[in-house]
Order: structure tokens, then C-alpha cells, then sequence
């Protein structure tokens, strides 16, 4: 077992994380507070919100793994979710075992699981259309009866129940209990397993048969409630079943089958449960330490009582031994079968749970008291000084972060406690920001409890150089890593419930300052202007909330030029001294005239413009600045493509390459390659970084993945370098590809090399220039090439393993919605109605070929000379594909003004010489052999949504720093109006 987690299993475990976080977290007071309301047994309207949330976003049905070739009854139902293996699902099972609900919300809950997975390899094609397609909708529930009150039911094959075949039915009679589900009011089918042939083969007596719960016969007698706890609306109920018919098809794989059947269902459920169960544990274990953090005793907390350590310690080791166990159990399952792995999962049944309570039966939770306010945290921040922001000295993930910020949901309040209540999402200060050390001053890392609020007012201020071991210690104590906490009501303050709580954990501190006024006073948007006066540690926060709110242009005014600098560093666009005469002329000539917001550093709106200071120096100019609204995106000044793209810079900062290193991986690997190297940068590249080598052998270009965490399966350069590969081969013009290296310690990621393609770049649509003749030339050679390139043979190329044959728009949209959700940071309309749009729309594919991904005008390089296709450049989302995604991408520049790059839409086309569409379309249908196009408003709703997807993870690439190109901010300020557009064609398409 390779206890290193691959990528797929962590995405997945993310985004099972990442929603509880965001979505089921936040509501889980009003889900038990709905659960309690009224009648027991109820649908909950939260869980259904929340259903169609997730299913929306494609977090659904995880739970069935791949057949790994076990044979079905019928092949012929696909069933929709994205085939986890039982190790992949096992950790998603994990964090859904964290929040009670959430199971559910992802349509992963029990017994839903297993009896989907019987319907799907034991089921009919009947079977499936009728029960498995509206249980894997979400639409109704269903209950396993299997339990039986008079007899041992963990050995199967000693139910009664009774199963008689009578003619074209099946007469069923028997008593079943703890039939878990069967009391939710769309429990619709039921599995029941009994026995047709008494006198058979020990496991060759039971049968299963499907059986509708409002079926004559079927008497629910009552729920089983453990310690008073009924679960409503799930419930565990006791069933009687008196004659109830069933038609004779309702049986599953024929009589005799059932014991084989629950031995196949068996295994996975274990797994589900007992991570679950995994999950559990480690929200007892949060809570554990919280409280032992919070009591003293014998003048020290509990937790430093000899006894807790050895319990805690005891703790952590019981968890990390049985999540091993569980782990390893459903790795042998996918690798060698449920069967060589009985004993595994035999041994998790009993592991899983008698860890968990021995656990829980340590863990109390505080009641808070008159003026006390009791938090379920979600997320901290960071500490005060200025450095934390920048330089991440503590890398552990949420909600684990050193800090004194956090935000979170309240449970409980005191008796007097008037500012809050039980669901309100709130964020809270640990301590107070001293503001007068030499690490507040100077911005220095350190870890600053001065302004501590428990301190004696005559105790001198505490400071804590980062790196000392007593800092985790004092910041358990502050209860900065405490799932669960208590704060003054004073300490809490209620924000908005929209605004993700990893956001908010930022403004903790600065919640009455600077960032809380940037999200909630200025309620700033993005693209908005914000002018930020002081960049001590309040403004830098300020500075960094506008960052994460999307404001275009950010102005730092100080008149110390180190807290400039680390103004810059942290987002700021511009800065200004802010003693300078001019520094509001100067703050008002870098925003074109005025600014959205001015922020004081103190963290509030500058009441009169660019607020004075004690010297009056903005006093003059104050009056100037005024509220303006940002200039949308698309009305912005165009991009000067010749200028931003064009030529070659000298690699910065993280864009330097071991040049030494490089050369000597070019030596061993690119035939005839001679060093010493010159190496620079290409201005252009958003995505993956292209850099150009000079040497006496010849020249070359290299291209890289980005540093820095990235979305799965995005800036594949293995994918490029092999797409080119086997084109080159047809003879199809791509450059020559001289080597490949996946070992991330020659330049810091992957990356390839191939041979510099002499020629000219067209950036710009109009090609100012050229004259009609030649653009006609220039556009019917890139629509000829396009069609060249969807009649190579596949096969040819080497590419049969390039992607999947079929359902190619509707594997795009699932892809471009998990990049966007993933790098999301707004929430847009027009994407959430896209979302669900587009997959209910998908046109029907009729061709296959390879599909460049981005094609357009200015990817691909022309002779000097002549309008002749050289080489076609930037295959990162090239696939294999239906060629009409290509085509319809190319023909967005119809539809799409110029700006400066290859839009056409508001050039005259005639005077310049460039086909109207209607031209382009037949050359290209006469090319290929196709009769023509459909209708485009869809394609063009999918492309300009995809457009916005990729946007979107530059614009995440900008927020993390993580952007090379130094032109990816304003190519992130395109999301929205993206968005805008894909919306408006999806209208015209019938949305």
C-alpha cells in the first residue's frame, strides 16, 4: 500500500472538505433546529438545498467503485458519479463522518450506498430504470431488511423471513427490525432478504427481492430509539410483513442468490462506515482538546495534567491505527477482492467503533456562561504582524492555523448574550493587536501577545519570537486550534452568512478595522478601485481583504518606504508616499480620477475623500477625489498584444531557471545539444510558463508547468509534448519535440523542449498591416489547418489513448465546472444557472478526431512571406474530441469585439478583406465533408463559459501570487463578462 495519497484522492477528499466547510458546517444550527420543528418524520428542507447544491457542483454518488471486473446483470445503465475506488472513497467517507448530515447532501448516505450498488450489478435494466435512476437522483430514500428480532441476523443464514413463490409472484412473511431509512417519508423500496428453499444448500437458501414499502401487507409497528435518540426522519424502524406480494421479476439474480449478494454488499459498506466512524473520532478528539485547554485545575490547565497526555496521546495513536486499518482493508478490495480482504474488513467492524467510544466517552463540550458565546470554528487566520500575511511561516492547513482571528458558527450562548444567537456566522479576536512593539513597527515575524486580553494591566507585553517552542503552546491556550471555543460576546461579531468563513477567518482581528470594513462597510466588489491610507498592520490587512474581495486597483499610501514595499508585496498595485505635497494628485492620476474606496488606516471610509493627516497634507486635494464607479472590464483600454506578448525579458524572480542544471539535462537528453546556455523569458504564456534557449547548437524553446499547488489535471505539458509528438509525425506543422522531463529537480516542475519555429505571431484580428488580399490569405490558411488537423487519422498520430471517444461536451462541462468551482472566489449568477444548463443541453456527438483546445489566429506561427501555417502552437487542452468544439471556439471571434487580439466583431470586415463567418463556415464544411454547422448560440454559451473557467484559475493564480505572466490580473478581470456573455447565448439558445 503506498501510504502517499495521489492527486485524485486528494481533489476528491478536498472537495468533500472544502463544501462541509463552506456549505454544511454553517448550517448545521439550522438543520437541527428544522429536525426538531414539527412533525419527526419530515423531509428537511436544508438537506434538500444543500442536495442540489452538491449535485449541481458534481460532488455526487462518490461511492461506487469501478466494476474491476465483476460481472453485471445488465451493462446497459450508466451510472452517473465519478467511480472512486473504495480507497478514494474511504477518505471522502472520513470528512462526511465529521458532520452528522452530510452524508446525505452527497447522496452517499446509508443504506442508499449499498442497496444502489446491489440495484447496479445485481439489478435488471427494469430494476435500475425504475429504483437505482431515482435513488442515484436524489429523488427518493430506500431501507435494507435484513435485521431480524428473533434470531442471530449477523450470521445470514439464519433469517426466517419467509419468500414463497406463487405463481407470477412472490408471497413474503416475516418480522424485520433496525430496517434503518425505512421511516423517511420518501422511502419508496425496500431489499429484503429471506428464504425460498427451506431445505437447500446452508447458502443457497435466501433469496433477495425488491419490494415497494406501501406494498399491501407492509406494517411499519415502530421506531428503535438508542438512548432516546430516534434519527428521525432515517430511522430504525420495526417492520412486519403479513402476505406482502411482489412480482416475480422483483427477485435479484434468482433464488438462492442472496447470501452471494450480501457478501458483495457487504464489503464496501464497511468501509463507508468505519471511515465514518474515523471522522467521528477526530471531531471528539477537537473537542477533547478544547475543553482540556480551558479548565484549570491545581493551577494548571487539565491538559498539562499527566493523566490527559497519556489519554490524548492514547487517542491520536487509537485513531491513526484504525484509519491504517480501514485504508489498507479497502486498498486490498480494489487490488485483490472483497473476498482475500474478509479478514481486514472484518477487523475494522469491531476496531472502528470501539475506538470512537472510548473516545467520546472522554469528550464533554462547555456550556457557556452569562456573557459567554460557545463557537464551532471553522477557520483562523493569521497572526498580526505584517509578515504572516506575506511570507506563510506557518503552512498548516485550516482550520489549523497559529493565529489569534477565527471565524465560525455559534451553538450555544449565554443567559445574557443579546448580539448573537445559535446559527449566526460570527468572527472573533483572540487578542488585541498591541500596535507598539518593534514587530508591530517594523513588521518582523514574531508571534505578538502583547495586547493579550487576559494579561494583568500591569504585566509587561509578552513577545515571542517566531520559531520558539513555547508559540504552540501559548496559541493552544488562546484556543487558536480548538474546534470548538468560548469568547465574550464583546470578542463576536456577526458577518454576513454569504461570506465563505475561510474569508472571513482573515478579518478576525480587523473585523472593527480595516478588513472588516473592506467586507462590510465598503462591501467591495471586484474590479472596484480601493485607496488604502497607512500600510501598518491594520492597512496591510486592509490591503490584503481587498485583495481576496477582487479590487482591480489597489493604493497604498505611506510615508515609510518598507511598509510600501510590503504594500507591494501583499497586492497593493501602486503606492505613494503619503507625506508627499501631491499624494493625492498622484493617488487620483494612478486610478484615472477618483477611487471606489478610501480607507483609513485606523479602518474606516475616509469620510471626506483622501482623509488629512495631523499636517494637513491631503487637506488640498481631498475635495478631488470623488466616488466613481469602475470601468466594467470590456470597456477598459485594450491590450497593446505586440507590446505585452512580443519578445523576450530576463527570467525574475520565481521565473529564474538553474541554468546549470538545465544544461545539463539538455546534454544528456536533446540530441546534439551543445551548451553554454542564454536563457529568457517570453513576455506572453498565462499558463504554462515559455521560455527561449540560445545556444551554439541552434535554438530552442522550453515550456513549464507553473510552481506552486495547481487544479488537477491543469498544464498538462506531458499532454502537449505528446499531442506534438505524434503530429509531427503526419506531417501536420507543429513543432519538433526534442524531450520530455517529469523530474521536478531540474527547473522546479516539468517541463519540455522543443525546436524555436521562425516565423511571425498574428496578435492582433484586423493585422493593421496587411492588406485585404493578405488577411483573406491569412484567415483562409488558419481555417485550412484547422480542417487538416480534424482529418488526421488518430491512429496515425499515436493518439488512440488520447482521450475518451464520446460525450465529449459533456465531459468538458463537468471538467471546466470542477476547475472554476475550484479556483472560485465569488460567487457568479451566470455560472450557477451555466452549471446547471449546460449539462441538460449537450448536443450529440458525431465525429471524433484530435481537438487543440484553444485555436485561434494568434496560437500558431505563419512563414514571414507568405499566408502558410508553420506550426500551431499551445496544445494544453488538446484532447480527443468533437472537432465542432474547435471550429465553433475559432468562430467566437465573430461574435467577440477586437480590442487589440483576434476579435472581428466590430471591425469592417468587408474594407479589410476578412471572411464573414457565413464564408469561413462553408470552407470549413467543404473541407471536411460536412453539410454544415448547427445552430451556434449553444456552442458559443459552452465556449465563452469555458473561457470564463480558465479565467478563473488565472485570476485564483493572481489572489495566491501564484500568476507569471505580469498582464494575468487584467486577463482575470474578464471572468465576469465572460460569464455575462455565456449567459446571454445560452438565452438565445432556449435557457
Amino acid at each position: 500500500m503506498d501510504f502517499e495519497p495521489t492527486e485524485r484522492q486528494v481533489y476528491w477528499r478536498d472537495r468533500v472538505r472544502n463544501y462541509i466547510d463552506q456549505h454544511i458546517r454553517p448550517r448545521t444550527a439550522e438543520f437541527y433546529k428544522q429536525s426538531a420543528e414539527g412533525e419527526r418524520w419530515k423531509v428537511i428542507p436544508v438537506v434538500e438545498e444543500e442536495k442540489a447544491r452538491a449535485k449541481a457542483q458534481g460532488i455526487w454518488n462518490l461511492f461506487m467503485p469501478p466494476q474491476s471486473g465483476r460481472p453485471h446483470v445488465d451493462d446497459s445503465f450508466e451510472f452517473e458519479g465519478p467511480g472512486l475506488t473504495n480507497l478514494e472513497y474511504a477518505m471522502c467517507a472520513e470528512e462526511m463522518g465529521r458532520a452528522g448530515w452530510a452524508s446525505e447532501v452527497f447522496n452517499c448516505s446509508a443504506p442508499d450506498t449499498g442497496n444502489m450498488e446491489v440495484l447496479h450489478r445485481y439489478g435488471t435494466r427494469e430494476h435500475k430504470d425504475r429504483w437505482l435512476k431515482p435513488l442515484m437522483d436524489g429523488e427518493i430514500r430506500s431501507a435494507f431488511l435484513m435485521t431480524e428480532p428473533a434470531v442471530a441476523s449477523s450470521d445470514a443464514t439464519n433469517i426466517e423471513c419467509s419468500i414463497k413463490r406463487d405463481g407470477d409472484e412472490y408471497v413474503i412473511n416475516g418480522r424485520k427490525w433496525w430496517s434503518s431509512g425505512a421511516g423517511d417519508p420518501r422511502c419508496k423500496l425496500a431489499i429484503v432478504m429471506g428464504k425460498t428453499d427451506f431445505e437447500a444448500k446452508r447458502h443457497a437458501q435466501q433469496s433477495m427481492v425488491l419490494m415497494e414499502l406501501d406494498s399491501p401487507g407492509v406494517e411499519i409497528v415502530r421506531h428503535l430509539p438508542v438512548f432516546g435518540y430516534d434519527d428521525a426522519p432515517h430511522g430504525h424502524m420495526d417492520i412486519i410483513l403479513n402476505d406482502v406480494r411482489v412480482p416475480a421479476e422483483n427477485i435479484l439474480l434468482g433464488e438462492g442468490r442472496g447470501f452471494e449478494i450480501a457478501q458483495g454488499r457487504l464489503g464496501p459498506g464497511r468501509i463507508h462506515h468505519c471511515m465514518r466512524t474515523v471522522g467521528v473520532a477526530e471531531e471528539a478528539i477537537a473537542k477533547m482538546a478544547k475543553r482540556l485547554q480551558s479548565r484549570v485545575a491545581f493551577g494548571k490547565t487539565i491538559a498539562e495534567q499527566s493523566v490527559w497526555e497519556q489519554r490524548i496521546a492514547q487517542a491520536r495513536i487509537d485513531i491513526e491505527m484504525t484509519r491504517l486499518l480501514c485504508l489498507k482493508a479497502a486498498d486490498m478490495m480494489d487490488k485483490v477482492g472483497n473476498k482475500a480482504a474478509a479478514l481486514e474488513i472484518a477487523m475494522i467492524k469491531v476496531q472502528a467503533p470501539n475506538m470512537a467510544l472510548r473516545i467520546i466517552d472522554d469528550v464533554k463540550v462547555d456550556n457557556p456562561g452569562p456573557h459567554e458565546v460557545l463557537i464551532r470554528t471553522a477557520a483562523c487566520g493569521l497572526c498580526h504582524s505584517d509578515l504572516h500575511f506575506i511570507e506563510g511561516a506557518y503552512p498548516h492547513p485550516l482550520p489549523a492555523i497559529p493565529g489569534h482571528e477565527a471565524a465560525g458558527v455559534v451553538e450555544k450562548v449565554g443567559s445574557e448574550v443579546r448580539t448573537v444567537k445559535p446559527g449566526d456566522h460570527v468572527v472573533t479576536c483572540l487578542s488585541a493587536f498591541c500596535g507598539h512593539c518593534e514587530f508591530c513597527v517594523t513588521g518582523r515575524m514574531a508571534l505578538c501577545l502583547g495586547g493579550d486580553t487576559r494579561r494583568a494591566p500591569d504585566q509587561p507585553p509578552r513577545i515571542t519570537r517566531a520559531g520558539d517552542r513555547s508559540v504552540v503552546n501559548q496559541m493552544l491556550n488562546l484556543s487558536a486550534f480548538a474546534e470548538m471555543m468560548l469568547v465574550h460576546e464583546h470578542a463576536c461579531v456577526k458577518i454576513d452568512p454569504e461570506m465563505p468563513l475561510d474569508r472571513a477567518a482573515v478579518i478576525g482581528c480587523a473585523v472593527t478595522t480595516g478588513a472588516g470594513t473592506v467586507f462590510n462597510a465598503c462591501k467591495v466588489t471586484p474590479g472596484e478601485t480601493v485607496a488604502v491610507i497607512g500600510c501598518g498592520g491594520v492597512g496591510l490587512a486592509t490591503i490584503n481583504a481587498a485583495r481576496i474581495a477582487g479590487a482591480g486597483r489597489i493604493v497604498a499610501a505611506d510615508p515609510m518606504p518598507e511598509k510600501r514595499e510590503l504594500a507591494m508585496k501583499l497586492g497593493a498595485t501602486d503606492t505613494v508616499d503619503a507625506l508627499a505635497n501631491d499624494a493625492a494628485a498622484q493617488i487620483l492620476e494612478m486610478t484615472g480620477g477618483g477611487v471606489d474606496h478610501a480607507i483609513e488606516a485606523v479602518g474606516r471610509p475616509a469620510s471626506a475623500g483622501l482623509r488629512a493627516d495631523e499636517e494637513g497634507r491631503f487637506r488640498a486635494q481631498r475635495d478631488r477625489v470623488r466616488r466613481v464607479t469602475a470601468t466594467p472590464p470590456s470597456a477598459r483600454e485594450a491590450i497593446d498584444a505586440e507590446t505585452a506578448f512580443v519578445g523576450t525579458v530576463a527570467p525574475e524572480g520565481a521565473d529564474k531557471l538553474d541554468e546549470a542544471r538545465l544544461t545539463e539535462w539538455l546534454e544528456a537528453n536533446v540530441a546534439g545539444f551543445r551548451g553554454p546556455i542564454e536563457l529568457t523569458k517570453f513576455k506572453g504564456g498565462q499558463s504554462n510558463p515559455t521560455y527561449r534557449i540560445v545556444s551554439p547548437s541552434g535554438r530552442y524553446v522550453l515550456r513549464r508547468k507553473p510552481f506552486g499547488p495547481l487544479l488537477p489535471s491543469a498544464h498538462a505539458v506531458d499532454r502537449e509534448y505528446k499531442v506534438q509528438a505524434g503530429l509531427y509525425k503526419t506531417g501536420f506543422p507543429v513543432a519538433r519535440q526534442y524531450g520530455l522531463s517529469t523530474d521536478d529537480t531540474v527547473v522546479g516542475s516539468w517541463f519540455y523542449v522543443m525546436a524555436m519555429v521562425d516565423g511571425r505571431t498574428i496578435w492582433n484580428g484586423a493585422m493593421p498591416d496587411a492588406t485585404p488580399e493578405q488577411r483573406r490569405a491569412t484567415y483562409s490558411a488558419m481555417i485550412e489547418t484547422l480542417a487538416r488537423l480534424h482529418q488526421t487519422p488518430i491512429a496515425d498520430a499515436g493518439l488512440d489513448d488520447f482521450g475518451k471517444p464520446g460525450n465529449y461536451f459533456g465531459r468538458q462541462v463537468e471538467r471546466w465546472t470542477r476547475q472554476y468551482k475550484l479556483a472560485e472566489t465569488e460567487t457568479m449568477p451566470e455560472m450557477e444557472r451555466l452549471i446547471e444548463w449546460l449539462p441538460a443541453t449537450l448536443p450529440e456527438q458525431t465525429r471524433t478526431s484530435v481537438v487543440h483546445g484553444d485555436y485561434r489566429i494568434d496560437n500558431m506561427i505563419y512563414a514571414p512571406d507568405r499566408a502558410e501555417v508553420l506550426a500551431v502552437l499551445d496544445w494544453e487542452l488538446s484532447t480527443l474530441g468533437d472537432p465542432l468544439a474547435d471550429f465553433m471556439y475559432v468562430a467566437l471571434a465573430w461574435v467577440t469585439d477586437n480590442g487589440g487580439r483576434s476579435g472581428v466583431q466590430d471591425l469592417d470586415r468587408k474594407a479589410l478583406g476578412i471572411p464573414e463567418l457565413d464564408e469561413v463556415v462553408e470552407n470549413y464544411c467543404r473541407a471536411t465533408g460536412r453539410d454544415g454547422v448547427p445552430d451556434p448560440n449553444w456552442y458559443f454559451a459552452y465556449n465563452f463559459f469555458r473561457l470564463a473557467g480558465i479565467m478563473q484559475g488565472i485570476k485564483k493564480r493572481v489572489i495566491d501570487g501564484t500568476a507569471s505572466s505580469a498582464h494575468a490580473t487584467a486577463m482575470s478581470e474578464r471572468v465576469s463578462p465572460l460569464a455575462e456573455r455565456a449567459w446571454e447565448f445560452a438565452v438565445k439558445a432556449g435557457a
